[in-house]
């Protein structure tokens, strides 16, 4: 969308089809809004911007998807999915609210911590923020968090899942 803030940064909204809503501000500072569904659906989506308005037309979808999102307080993880397969190469990508916009990504298997990467969203003060990042790991089991550590006391929170790597 063409538009620089927003008052809504997300919205539990509890429809048919419809369960919660995110504005996000994108990488190239754009901005966009993720709906996240509770039903397959087909969309019609018409937006002006002036003044700023998006309509959303929606009706039922015919084709399942399979997986959701992992998503906590703080943090919505698009890629990887939870307990799906991926090679080598891994793209960890999806939006944050973390404190000064940090993202810690932390690859571990049963024994230690295989990989350690932090990156930047692209907002938390006004508005959920996407990130992007990759992660090389050999094949195996592992746990994968996304989120960021306290700067209160060091705790983490975010999104963790289980990783199989090919």
């Amino acid at each position: 969308m063409d538009v620089d803030t927003t008052v809504i940064t997300d919205q539990l909204v509890e429809t048919n089809l419809v369960e919660r809503l995110f504005v996000v501000r994108s990488l190239d500072d754009g901005m966009f809004v993720d709906l996240h569904l509770a039903l397959p659906a087909q969309a019609l989506i018409e937006a002006s911007s002036s003044p700023a308005e998006l309509m959303v037309n929606l009706q039922p979808g015919i084709v399942e998807y399979a997986v959701d999102v992992a998503s906590s307080e703080f943090v919505v993880l698009i890629s990887p999915f939870d307990d799906v397969p991926t090679t080598g190469n891994i793209p960890v990508e999806g939006y944050a609210r973390t404190f000064e916009s940090n993202v810690l990504i932390i690859a571990s298997d049963a024994t230690e911590i295989r990989a350690e990467v932090s990156t930047t969203s692209a907002d938390s003060q006004h508005t959920w923020g996407e990130f992007m990042s990759s992660l090389q790991l050999d094949p195996g089991q592992y746990t994968l968090f996304v989120g960021d550590e306290s700067p209160e006391d060091g705790s983490l929170g975010g999104v963790t899942i289980h990783l199989e790597v090919q």
